[in-house]
């Protein structure tokens, strides 16, 4: 009777490292709700936002964000040109001109849309919050982005190995 218990015991150990392993961190929806999660906390603390500010904030954010998800995958969807199955893909060297001024007229027409919906949430952003705030909250997003980088690459030797990259431009 002991042993049998003893082999049960053991084998719910085993199974349950086992589903560990398999799944490290509970697979990548589960690290994109808690990457999301600390992204959420940390411009809630860089913003230093009141319950009342967060309240009419989060929901305009996220829908900002939202609308740079679905830009993003209509844009990814529409950047590569469709090749026919065997064929290579066709890069600047082997595409016509016509296809070439096409890609590039698509690339103006997506920078604007991203464009033009950078500055339809600044507005609306600055309907919510003090301006102060809002120029915060692009400074946060920044910062957080460079602490979850950080954070993937690792610390230590890692990070003195990789070349800090020079900023081409002005952010807030």
């Amino acid at each position: 009777m002991n042993t049998l218990k003893h082999t049960i015991v053991a084998g719910v150990i085993l199974l349950g490292s086992l589903t560990a392993y398999a799944q490290p961190e509970g697979g990548p929806v589960n690290r994109k709700k808690q990457i999301e999660a600390r992204k959420v906390a940390f411009i809630t603390t860089e913003l230093n936002l009141s319950p009342e500010e967060a309240q009419i904030f989060w929901p305009v954010y996220n829908q900002a964000q939202a609308e740079r998800k679905a830009l993003r995958e209509k844009h990814k969807a529409m950047r590569d040109i469709k090749v026919k199955e065997g064929e290579p893909k066709k890069t600047l060297d082997t595409m016509t001109d016509k296809e070439l001024e096409e890609k590039m007229e698509y690339m103006m027409v997506h920078e604007q849309a991203e464009l033009d919906l950078k500055i339809k949430y600044l507005n609306k952003y600055k309907e919510v919050l003090p301006i102060r705030k809002v120029a915060k909250l692009y400074q946060a997003e920044m910062k957080f982005k460079k602490k979850l980088m950080s954070d993937i690459r690792g610390s230590g030797d890692q990070r003195r190995q990789m070349p800090e990259r020079k900023r081409t431009r002005t952010r807030f």
